[in-house]
């Protein structure tokens, strides 16, 4: 494997390492019944670096830094109430994470009510 020194990270490769990340839904899928298993995030990141030829550790940091990325465009995006110009080249390759990225305060949440007096509870959306 390439030492992270020496790799030059072209578009078309960082491309397919979030194509690769992509199908490893354990580090990214909250939903994931595994999502919280570090072994098993370590095993996926031990795949893709050998599906990638490049040491885990360097895939680690340069997932860490397009996910950046990716963050701060969709929050110029929502500043912009959709105005900003996305001009990033792997914006829509991480599309698939666009749940993952709603600010709380526009998440959908459930609020169970109960009352005391006549023992019921209401759901309000």
């Amino acid at each position: 494997m390439d030492s992270p020194s020496r790799f030059e990270w072209t578009d078309d490769f960082t491309l397919s390492l979030i194509d690769e990340y992509r199908r490893h839904e354990v580090l990214w899928n909250l939903e994931h019944p595994y999502y919280k298993s570090l072994p098993r995030k370590s095993k996926a990141w031990e795949v893709m670096a050998e599906v990638m030829q490049i040491d885990a550790t360097e895939l680690k940091r340069k997932m860490s830094c397009l996910l950046s990325t990716y963050r701060k465009v969709r929050r110029k995006i929502v500043q912009t109430k959709g105005k900003y110009k996305i001009t990033w080249f792997a914006y829509d390759q991480f599309e698939f994470l666009r749940a993952n990225y709603v600010p709380y305060r526009n998440r959908k949440v459930s609020i169970v009510l109960r009352f005391e007096c006549c023992n019921r509870a209401y759901r309000q959306d």
